[in-house]
């Protein structure tokens, strides 16, 4: 896989005006800030601080991680947008800080000198990676671009510093996996649809989270994800015994999944499997109780092809988020 190089897209919600001088905000693979800044021109006059001028820029910074590959882009553009006095020839220049950590080095980039006006756009851009990402490790890393405002014949300003969210970049996903890197503090989504290949699956998952199961988008507790297979099996042989058998074209699914902590096995080892278990009423489970409350698992018979395929889309979700061993994950029922 071939890592764009910028000026890449980004995302129209980075430069959402909801979102001006509020801060970065991000997903698992983008990160943005979207502010303006009043660019003063000085001069020391006998002690004394003259400003002869000034520019109102947009600042708009932006850093996305690669999730098939070890490394991660930021990049800043600035246009002035009103300003007053003497400001002609007001230029900016950038380099890339230190990576905190020392887990990382810059792989390429600039952020040479470039005039800043209201019909220019400039645009500083820097390329880092992880230093020696080994299978079963991973490396935590915090960058930061500096950029510092100049005219001829006045005071540079003072450096700012535009400091994106850490990134964390593993190769620790089981099977045959790429390493890759992600902003790890957002909150990776599954989103499953009502409507969507895997509607019975869907199905299932909501009625079991309403009846207070954890992992629900926006409210309870999150899932954790659980990476063991030997645990993985023994969350399956409790959720869905081998008997008795299904009828043609069902399977049994569970919630929460196997391959979370919270599995039918994993939640309560030493609990009889009577106790935890719950269903509902269109799930072709008599004799399972409906149960509500946030400790147990839900069952049900539903479209063997839609849990079969649903799983495997839970399973590509995990790759494509990077979501690892005891990470936090929800489920979006849409």
């Amino acid at each position: 896989m071939k890592t764009p190089e910028p000026p890449f897209p980004a995302d129209p919600w980075c430069w959402n005006p909801n979102i001006l001088n509020k801060g970065w905000r991000w997903y698992r693979d983008l990160a943005c800030s979207y502010e303006t800044r009043r660019v003063k021109v000085i001069r020391i006059v006998q002690g004394r601080v003259e400003v002869h001028g000034w520019a109102d820029v947009k600042v708009e910074d932006w850093s996305r991680a690669w999730s098939a590959d070890p490394s991660w882009y930021q990049a800043q553009t600035i246009q002035a947008f009103r300003y007053w006095g003497n400001v002609g020839g007001l230029t900016v220049s950038g380099s890339a800080f230190v990576c905190r950590g020392r887990n990382c080095a810059v792989a390429g980039g600039s952020y040479p000198r470039q005039r800043v006006g209201q019909h220019t756009t400039t645009l500083g851009h820097f390329r880092f990676k992880p230093i020696a990402l080994k299978r079963g490790t991973k490396a935590h890393a915090k960058t930061s671009i500096e950029y510092v405002f100049h005219k001829p014949g006045y005071m540079s300003s003072d450096p700012v510093y535009a400091r994106p969210p850490e990134v964390r970049c593993d190769h620790m996903l089981p099977g045959n996996s790429r390493p890759g890197c992600v902003f790890h503090k957002a909150m990776p989504i599954m989103l499953y649809s009502l409507k969507g290949p895997y509607a019975e699956l869907a199905k299932h998952i909501r009625a079991a989270q309403i009846s207070g199961l954890p992992g629900a988008y926006g409210r309870g507790k999150a899932l954790k994800r659980l990476v063991n297979p030997e645990l993985q099996k023994k969350n399956r042989n409790r959720a869905c015994p081998s008997r008795p058998t299904r009828p043609a074209g069902l399977s049994c699914d569970e919630y929460p999944m196997a391959s979370t902590h919270q599995g039918a096995f994993t939640v309560d080892p030493k609990a009889r499997p009577g106790v935890l278990r719950r269903s509902h009423r269109w799930c072709r489970m008599p004799k399972v109780p409906y149960k509500t409350g946030p400790k147990g698992f839900s069952v049900c018979l539903i479209n063997e092809k839609h849990n079969s395929n649903g799983g495997g889309a839970l399973d590509d979700f995990y790759v494509e988020e990077r979501v690892l061993g005891n990470d936090l994950f929800r489920i979006w029922i849409r």
